[in-house]
């Protein structure tokens, strides 16, 4: 029996960690500081504040839940000057697995300087850093043991009888980032390519202290295209291709928006996700003033599943922008 308790707490840390997948998000442009540091202070305004909330795979087994709250600020200029802005931002993520058995908690830092290329700032070029402060947890106190069988049942309040269990050590990741920015002419297109790396310490990551075990290197590019089709309707293209170890995919977003005032910061729009290997989500999203919500609903493609019911995961996305004025022909980088 212990055994096969400790083979699931394994297993699941052995697919997380040998597996070295990164939570994730499909909303990843309302999540920017967990793909690439250098959209620190990439938005129309002063002040943004970001909430992300992910559920996977809840149909089938216990959910994979993925919280983030997140904000940045720009510290280097006064809006709207026209300077080379110097950003700053944090980020709080929490991520549960097996119904908390396991948890993760990553605290990280972000800080970007734009450059500008040209004289009228339409093109950018950013530099983006981030450290994480991280840790991550198994409860023990959660499993049954052999030694904590009594006649009425498990009693977890009985030791063990194991002394080898322990948690593993915090560690501290760095990453870091590049993304060039250019808008068209009078603002009715958008142009973002950017790469960026995390993990490029490599920091380790063991439970039985093997110093064999380590988070490996995430690599990420992404491009995102947006284009005014005319005065009240927007088309925006995105994808995102991220590795690390053996684990692969690229995802891609096509969306639509009609604008819904004259000063271009209402609208509502609808789109699709395509990830390959896994299947669709239907995106629909909503912009009113300088708050952003979205909702994603994945239906997979791929053979995850049990019987007839294949896996289930939705997302939610939560933006908050605080600032003075926002151009109608700024929008589009919103």
């Amino acid at each position: 029996m212990k055994r096969f308790y400790l083979g699931i707490i394994f297993l699941g840390v052995t697919t997380l960690i040998g597996n070295a997948q990164d939570p994730h998000y499909s909303q990843f442009q309302a999540a920017p500081l967990v793909v690439n540091p250098a959209y620190t202070g990439m938005f129309e305004g002063q002040w943004r504040f970001m909430s992300n909330y992910r559920s996977q795979y809840g149909n089938l087994v216990a959910p994979f839940v993925t919280t983030t709250i997140a904000m940045d600020t720009k510290i280097g200029g006064a809006e709207g000057s026209g300077e080379n802005p110097f950003n700053v931002g944090m980020q709080f993520m929490n991520d549960r697995t097996m119904l908390g058995i396991f948890s993760s908690n990553y605290i990280t830092g972000t800080a970007s300087y734009q450059v500008k290329l040209d004289k009228d700032r339409n093109k950018t070029l950013g530099l983006g850093l981030a450290g994480t402060y991280g840790s991550r947890h198994i409860d023990f106190n959660s499993v049954d043991f052999d030694a904590q069988f009594t006649s009425g049942g498990f009693d977890r309040s009985l030791p063990t009888g194991e002394t080898v269990l322990q948690n593993m050590k915090s560690f501290i990741s760095v990453g870091a980032g590049l993304l060039f920015a250019a808008e068209g002419k009078e603002g009715r297109s958008y142009l973002e390519l950017g790469v960026s790396g995390y993990n490029l310490n490599e920091p380790k990551q063991t439970v039985l202290q093997d110093d064999r075990q380590f988070i490996p290197r995430r690599y990420a590019a992404l491009i995102t295209y947006k284009k005014m089709l005319n005065d009240d309707a927007l088309i925006a293209f995105r994808a995102l291709y991220q590795q690390q170890s053996t684990v692969k995919y690229t995802i891609v977003n096509v969306s639509a928006a009609r604008l819904l005032s004259m000063e271009g910061t209402d609208m509502v729009g609808l789109g699709a996700w395509y990830r390959t290997g896994e299947g669709i989500s239907p995106y629909v999203f909503l912009e009113y003033s300088n708050m952003q919500i979205g909702f994603s609903y994945d239906i997979a493609t791929n053979r995850f599943r049990v019987g007839a019911n294949p896996a289930r995961s939705f997302e939610m996305s939560f933006q908050l922008r605080l600032t003075h004025h926002v151009d109608r022909m700024k929008c589009i980088r919103l």
